[in-house]
């Protein structure tokens, strides 16, 4: 354990992390953060560089438009919900675009492509899953004590992945996104694929209720989709909170066996992991 302890350690100094996970600065701008996570962007990109070779002029011709074709007025958003092989290929190929590593999210999840329904064309995607536990400056703002939580928290999803692709990205289309994963459309979804499923580890049977407020705060962001985000009345935003909490990283494939091991001796028994390190 003290040689893994040391090997990841040595990973986090790497990226500009303190020794107690915190980041080196206080406030890091965009590209501090992005330079940080650029060998983990570069190593993903050659890990499945040959799927993007196999899909990627297929899907920029299909999905993504010129600037110039750029129609504002004859906007129609729909979602669709990755349900199919081929959407969960495009959705896989849209992450491989962000600056920053993209989780493939845990526990329960939805993944949704966001189309102009006029043109056919990508606007971006939208990843919900369950929300980290522990996460102080969350239930801080909320308002949760620890009975709370626990009691509401099976109610919400975060956002693993949540932005606009190019064009859209450059005239407020992560806002639209942004919007678009607080509709009803996304509740009765959550409500159908997760009503009367019992969890693996209260064995408590979930109604698939989720909760009224917006979704909790986005982990990863392409860009500042949450910031100003103004929605009407009871879908009021709570992203404004003091950016505290937690963050994660990827480490490399020589990372993965040991602490899957790690976490099967010590933690989680048979329980899947991914190769993540939470930093508080």
């Amino acid at each position: 354990m003290e040689l893994l302890k040391e090997r990841v350690v040595t990973h986090l100094s790497k990226l500009g992390l303190g020794s107690l996970g915190g980041m080196q600065s206080a406030h890091p701008d965009k590209e501090l953060v992005r330079a940080m996570h650029r060998g983990a962007v570069e190593y993903l990109l050659k890990r499945d560089s040959n799927f993007i070779k196999r899909v990627d002029n297929e899907f920029v011709n299909r999905y993504i438009i010129d600037g110039r074709e750029l129609d504002l007025d004859g906007m129609d958003p729909v979602m669709r919900q990755v349900g199919c092989e081929r959407d969960a290929e495009l959705f896989r190929w849209v992450k491989f675009h962000w600056s920053i590593p993209v989780s493939s999210g845990y526990g329960r999840r939805l993944r949704y492509l966001v189309f102009n329904n006029s043109n056919n064309a990508l606007i971006g995607i939208i990843g919900l899953g369950d929300p980290v536990y522990s996460l102080r400056a969350r239930d801080t703002y909320i308002g949760w004590d620890k009975p709370t939580k626990a009691r509401n928290l099976k109610h919400v999803m975060d956002a693993f992945v949540l932005g606009a692709v190019p064009p859209y990205s450059l005239v407020l289309g992560g806002k639209l996104v942004a919007a678009l994963a607080a509709s009803p459309t996304v509740r009765r979804d959550f409500e159908k694929k997760y009503a009367n499923s019992k969890t693996r580890i209260s064995g408590e049977t979930f109604d698939g209720r989720r909760g009224r407020g917006l979704l909790a705060v986005p982990r990863l962001l392409e860009e500042p989709a949450h910031q100003p985000l103004h929605l009407p009345p009871p879908r009021r935003r709570r992203g404004d909170a003091e950016p505290l909490g937690a963050q994660h990283t990827l480490l490399d494939e020589r990372g993965k066996p040991d602490l899957g091991d790690a976490a099967r001796s010590h933690v989680l028994g048979e329980a899947a992991y991914e190769p993540l390190v939470r930093l508080r």
